[in-house]
């Protein structure tokens, strides 16, 4: 199964405000690291609540819920739910 690392000085939470029907609106995601068996981690970007539900630095591995089938019946990671899914490695 693969290993996301959350490390530290490279995983702070970004925001990103729009605006939508004259309603400001925040979205948050924070950086992690997925080790996808090549020689180094890839840098991924997962959606989280808000910056009280980020990941804490350390190691963590992907779920049965990490995964949702999607549009024309694939399989595909929940973008949305990665960050509440994940388990501590």
């Amino acid at each position: 199964m693969f290993t996301i690392d959350c490390m530290k000085d490279h995983s702070e939470v970004q925001t990103r405000e729009f605006t939508k029907n004259n309603e400001t609106k925040k979205m948050y995601s924070q950086d992690l690291f997925a080790h996808l068996g090549g020689p180094f981690p890839q840098k991924i970007s997962v959606s989280i609540e808000g910056p009280e539900h980020a990941l804490e630095i350390g190691k963590y591995k992907l779920t049965q819920e990490s995964f949702k089938v999607g549009q024309y019946d694939r399989l595909e990671l929940d973008g949305f739910n990665l960050a509440k899914t994940l388990v501590k490695a």
